[in-house]
């Protein structure tokens, strides 16, 4: 599972069982960035068992052109200590044994220890989040197909009578685009119905 964190004098059990069994993925590298510790669920999360990329460069775990790009960014910061990207979070891609590439929130940490000093990132895997964000956007866009293909016209309110929808319909209507009609007052569009705004939300 680990190399060096698998030695008692190292670091206690205790730390190495939270390790382990913490639900994101965690990496440990030195400073010359090969891995030196891989728990459960980044195995899981790039397919490899730890003694597989234990002593490697944890480029492999990127996919292009961040994986050509790592040691320099590294050693960028070991010559500089210029922070881009430590104490941090973003969003990047991790890359899979077989080679799939998928999206990942990654958080990087510096460690200091008496003979070590290397640096720990925390992954986790963005990849139902984004599918389910994907599904809402699909299902909104075949929600607005039907509405558009209503001929009359369709308008939809929210609780303070302000615009949601705007079909095709009601663009043509009143010459307004959905862009600048959502939003706005429904009142504002519609004056001609003479209510007032309290009269939507009532």
């Amino acid at each position: 599972m680990l190399d060096f964190v698998n030695d008692p004098n190292c670091a206690p059990s205790l730390l190495i069982s939270i390790i382990k069994n913490v639900a994101d993925g965690v990496i440990v590298i030195d400073e010359r960035g090969q891995i030196k510790l891989l728990n459960t669920a980044a195995e899981r999360l790039f397919g490899y068992s730890a003694p597989d990329v234990i002593g490697q460069n944890v480029n492999i775990l990127m996919p292009s052109p961040h994986r050509e790009q790592h040691d320099h960014y590294l050693a960028c910061y070991l010559a500089t200590g210029e922070k881009h990207i430590i104490g941090k979070g973003r969003e990047v891609e991790g890359l899979h044994k077989n080679g799939n590439k998928f999206p990942l929130y990654l958080s990087v940490g510096e460690i200091h220890l008496s003979e070590f000093r290397g640096f720990i990132g925390i992954v986790h895997d963005l990849s139902a989040s984004k599918a389910a964000a994907q599904q809402l956007i699909e299902a909104h866009e075949f929600l607005q197909a039907i509405i558009d293909s209503m001929p009359s016209v369709l308008v939809g309110m929210d609780c303070n009578g302000n615009i949601t929808h705007w079909n095709q319909a009601a663009a043509k209507d009143r010459n307004i685009d959905a862009d600048h009609a959502i939003g706005r007052p429904f009142i504002e569009l519609f004056p001609f119905f003479n209510i007032t705004q309290q009269d939507l939300i009532t």
